[in-house]
């Protein structure tokens, strides 16, 4: 079976678009409530990504690769979202929801 159509690598990658689509809505609102509802689900997609990854089975190197380099993106756009609309971040630089990635 071709790694991309599994169960959890499908998941993964679904939620990489969640948590793109997320942060993009984020950057372009201005109404401060949509904007931290925004970020939150962002955070809430990037704790999903955080925790399934280790559990899937990705057999390709690429995809591997692709997964890991999107995950930092998603982490430094949380960590600038975060910090111009939402304030001070905790002690390791992560939003409380996302620092586990």
């Amino acid at each position: 079976m071709d790694a991309s159509y599994r169960p959890g690598v499908s998941f993964l990658f679904t939620e990489l678009d969640l948590a793109n689509t997320f942060l993009d809505t984020a950057e372009t609102i201005m109404q401060g409530e949509i904007r931290k509802r925004n970020i939150a689900n962002a955070e809430k997609a990037f704790d999903a990504i955080t925790r399934f990854a280790p559990k899937a089975l990705i057999e390709s190197r690429d995809s591997k690769v692709f997964l890991w380099r999107a995950k930092r993106v998603i982490r430094h756009q949380l960590i600038t979202l975060h910090w111009i609309c939402l304030g001070p971040l905790i002690a390791d630089g992560m939003p409380a929801r996302a620092a586990n990635g």
